[in-house]
């Protein structure tokens, strides 16, 4: 995740919409050729 400005980027995908799934979420990204796909929960 430090080198994303370096060398990458990366997606956010905020979970406030009511019809958003975890699973979902990383099943589309997987499809879609994602690789090192990274969970980061906020308190």
């Amino acid at each position: 995740f430090s080198r994303a400005s370096n060398d990458g980027f990366f997606l956010v995908i905020e979970a406030r919409d009511p019809r958003f799934t975890e699973v979902e979420a990383r099943e589309l990204l997987e499809r879609t050729g994602g690789e090192h796909i990274t969970i980061v929960h906020e308190d």
